[in-house]
């Protein structure tokens, strides 16, 4: 049944039956994970009383949630601007729907966000840029590397992001464990760009470029949900509403007016960029709720960890990809990214600093009152 649907869509689409397949399976498995973690959500909030769920469930929800989300959004950007060469209108429309979808619903009473207010608005300025530059600098280096390149460079932000952490966030150096787990990390990238089959200069220019903004993006973002109090939806439509002017300029001087006045729209290339603009709202909320409960090098770890899913679609979907060395290399990154540890606050108890996991919900205490934590 899963053969005959996948063939008619693939017809309807104009894309491969084996992409339609691989993609309705991870996005049912995708939604049976979301639907198992949330009954499990329902059944802690009935044993804890007061309509609550545990520290423990909720985190456990979030990093299911953004990590689905994660792992499918890159996927989403790279079919869509593959039908519609033009990255910076691809992510206005993820910017327009996701301020509008929160607006509505907030009007209509569905969740809480607040207005725009000019003294939040200027907190938000440098975390729109990074925003912007790092979603802009993503898109347009998928015209160039494959998926797998990105995610490979993408776990090595950890080791900048513990250092600066420790520098300008109060957090301790990480354990021996945890440096030995960012050390494999790093040496997996150098074997994989070592063998990185898709070499290009520009490619190369834009992940240099997306790096440094997907760092300062991470640790200023994590800086300003901890100070600055907000509800998670509040937060995504400052974040989106700020980020689409800039995005709109981007898009005038960027030429792709004249690209999208000859492109044929396809029936692939709308359901495509919906399917983006559905992902980006996901992304946008479950990334802010995330990072409320984790520290920033924590966050890149499950960032990062997560991929494993995108690259197992990643491979089925194209053939532009690492060779089998590569891929190996980059499993490796992974697998030791996977055995971090996050470090403790300076200012933290002794017990905790004696052994604290990586989702530890230490900072659930620092949500505002009345903090939107109904995911």
């Amino acid at each position: 049944m899963l053969v005959a649907a996948s063939e008619w869509i693939g017809r309807t689409l104009g894309v491969s039956p084996q992409a339609v397949s691989s993609t309705l399976v991870i996005v049912l498995i995708g939604l049976g994970a979301l639907g198992g973690v949330y009954a499990l959500k329902r059944l802690s909030t009935k044993q804890h009383g007061h309509g609550k769920p545990s520290s423990v469930m909720l985190v456990t929800f979030l990093v299911v949630a953004y990590s689905l989300c994660s792992s499918m959004l890159l996927i989403l950007n790279k079919v869509a601007v593959t039908y519609i060469p033009a990255p910076s209108f691809i992510l206005f429309c993820q910017l327009a729907s996701c301020a509008l979808y929160v607006k509505i619903s907030a009007v209509a009473g569905v969740l809480e966000a607040e207005n725009l207010e000019w003294e939040k608005s200027k907190k938000f300025a440098l975390i729109v840029f990074g925003f912007i530059g790092t979603l802009f600098a993503n898109v347009t280096s998928l015209r160039y590397v494959p998926v797998d390149t990105i995610i490979c460079f993408r776990a090595s932000c950890p080791i900048v992001i513990t250092i600066i952490e420790f520098l300008y966030l109060g957090r301790e150096l990480p354990s021996l464990r945890s440096w030995a787990s960012l050390l494999g990390v790093f040496a997996g990238v150098t074997a994989y760009t070592w063998h990185d089959v898709n070499f290009t200069v520009v490619g190369y220019v834009w992940i240099i470029i997306w790096y440094t903004f997907a760092v300062f993006e991470m640790v200023y973002v994590k800086k300003v949900v901890d100070t600055v109090k907000m509800t998670t939806w509040s937060r995504t439509y400052y974040q989106n509403t700020l980020a689409i002017v800039p995005m709109v300029a981007i898009t005038m001087l960027s030429g792709e007016v004249q690209t999208l006045m000859k492109l044929e729209w396809t029936v692939g290339g709308v359901v495509a960029l919906v399917a983006s603009c559905i992902g980006g709202l996901g992304m946008s909320y479950f990334s802010f709720a995330l990072r409320a409960v984790i520290s920033a090098t924590s966050f890149s770890v499950i960032g990062n960890v997560c991929k494993v899913l995108t690259i197992l679609v990643n491979l089925l979907m194209w053939d532009k990809h690492s060779n089998a060395t590569g891929t190996v290399a980059l499993l490796a990154c992974l697998g030791a990214g996977s055995a971090y540890q996050q470090a403790p606050l300076r200012h933290a108890p002794k017990a905790e600093k004696e052994k604290e996991p990586l989702i530890k919900a230490e900072s659930l205490h620092r949500v505002s009152p009345g903090a939107d934590t109904k995911v």
